[in-house]
């Protein structure tokens, strides 16, 4: 608010000539010492901040407008710091599907889970012959369990689980002798679970029952892909062994049975369609998610993914199509021991003839696998390996070393 100033009347008289009376005077000294003070009053409350405006120095935070910046809290700050300075790391061996991390592995004979002293001694054996591995044949290609399952959809039942030790048993005396437990199971190629449990085999499109052969010439049914009872009970079975402490667990026979034009005509129009191959990843899947301890392997025959051009749906080779659609598990391609001495035709123009002897036939094989497999990570192996002698595995190892394999299992 503007103050008014005080209004002088000018005249040509000269008032200081003029007498003044004592009330008068000490009228005009109360006035002018109460103007004084009013001077000083408002010079101590007015002077210091135009002092420190204009010379710049303001420590009046509280109410100084501050420069932008975002905004932080003690949670946004905490949060911060461990996004933007996250903790030098190196990335873990185990952090990647591995197979017993650049060891060899043998696989026991069934006679091995008969009993604790059976594998104590077989565990001796191999640790003996410079395994730090062995690979456990818990599910076989009929569909018995050749351990102690608790899964509950077949812990009761005699006819599947036929193990005499329970599969932390197993890990357990493994451990022991200081030798790493690997798990395989055959999951599709299953006879057993189909007689059991509803809805897990194949049906005709009239709802018949699908065996792979005639009834009377041994025809078996198979656990299929498309039912979501044939997962679940795989993917139990899978984190049963996980949570046991098997290191790696491995998929074989992840494939559908060899369907003929009979077959294909008898069974619903889906399974000629391409999408079927997704059903097979989709279970690989499952099963590693459940098994989350361990890491998961599926198995893939090296002849059927060789002639894989050659046949649109080529056994075991089939989910090799939709590789990248594999999450959590990692392949292993194996030569099996009844492939030697055969020919493989790989295309129109190409025939691979497999030597008989073991270390040639790798060789040969192996360096087409490789090919194949390019940037792609495999363990290698070879199956039915029981049927070499020592000689012969030692040969093949040396082979698929030389080929740069390092993770080489013996199933």
């Amino acid at each position: 608010m503007k103050n008014k100033g005080i209004k002088v009347k000018r005249r040509r008289k000269n008032f200081y000539r003029k007498r003044k009376s004592t009330g008068r005077k000490v009228l005009e000294v109360i006035l002018i010492i109460l103007l004084i003070g009013a001077l000083v009053f408002i010079g101590y409350s007015v002077a210091p901040p135009l002092i420190k405006f204009f010379s710049g120095d303001n420590d009046n935070s509280s109410t100084r407008e501050p420069v932008w910046t975002p905004p932080e809290t003690t949670t946004s700050q905490t949060e911060s710091s461990v996004v933007t300075t996250p903790p030098v790391t190196t990335e873990k061996p185990e952090d990647k599907p591995q197979l017993l991390g650049g060891t060899n592995a043998v696989t026991a004979p069934d006679s091995a889970l008969q009993s604790s002293a059976a594998l104590k001694k077989y565990l001796e054996t191999a640790k003996n012959s410079g395994y730090k591995a062995v690979i456990f044949y818990l599910k076989d290609d009929t569909g018995h369990l050749l351990y102690k399952s608790s899964v509950d959809t077949i812990k009761d039942n005699t006819t599947i689980v036929t193990g005499k030790l329970t599969a932390a048993q197993i890990v357990k005396i493994c451990k022991e002798a200081q030798i790493t437990p690997v798990a395989s199971i055959t999951t599709l190629n299953d006879h057993l679970i189909p007689k059991f449990v509803d809805g897990t085999g194949y049906r005709t499109s009239d709802d018949w029952e699908w065996l792979d052969a005639a009834y009377d010439k041994g025809g078996q049914p198979w656990a299929t892909p498309y039912s979501s009872a044939t997962v679940t009970y795989l993917s139990k079975i899978t984190k049963e062994l996980s949570q046991a402490g098997f290191e790696s667990i491995i998929l074989k026979d992840v494939t559908f049975p060899n369907f003929g034009n009979y077959d294909y005509s008898l069974l619903p129009a889906y399974l000629k369609e391409s999408a079927r191959t997704e059903k097979l990843v989709a279970l690989i899947n499952k099963c590693a998610s459940t098994a989350t301890a361990s890491h998961s392997f599926v198995n893939i025959d090296a002849a059927n993914l060789l002639t894989l051009n050659k046949a649109y749906y080529k056994g075991t080779a089939e989910v090799w199509k939709n590789k990248d659609g594999i999450t959590g598990a990692g392949i292993v391609v194996t030569l099996d021991v009844n492939t030697l001495g055969t020919s493989l035709q790989i295309s129109d123009s190409e025939t691979l003839k497999v030597d008989k002897d073991i270390a040639k036939a790798v060789t040969g094989v192996f360096t087409k696998v490789k090919k194949t497999a390019g940037n792609t990570e495999i363990a290698v192996g070879i199956s039915n390996s029981s049927k070499l002698t020592s000689a012969q595995i030692k040969s093949a190892v040396a082979a698929f070393k030389k080929l740069g394999y390092e993770n080489i299992v013996l199933m």
